[in-house]
């Protein structure tokens, strides 16, 4: 099984979701963590719990709807690989 935890920010992962992420390893399965920011410090992070870090785009504070269909359009296709 795979699980895709999607959050803004890399360190919400690490702060709110680590043990979300460690239960999810200790059942096997496997999980994709999705963010905007990572630097290497956190990737190492999630690594490390056994996530596999992936970078998406997001404009946090856009407001063009065009621009954030896109960013949705986007973030689906990454789900679906």
């Amino acid at each position: 099984m795979t699980i895709a935890i999607i959050s803004n920010t890399a360190n919400a992962l690490l702060n709110f979701r680590k043990e979300l992420i460690l239960y999810f390893q200790e059942l096997d399965i496997v999980v994709y963590a999705l963010a905007t920011d990572f630097d290497q410090n956190s990737e190492e992070n999630l690594k490390l719990l056994g996530a596999i870090p992936v970078g998406y785009q997001l404009s946090r504070g856009g407001l063009n709807p065009l621009s954030d269909l896109a960013n949705v359009f986007s973030l689906v296709r990454i789900i679906k690989k």
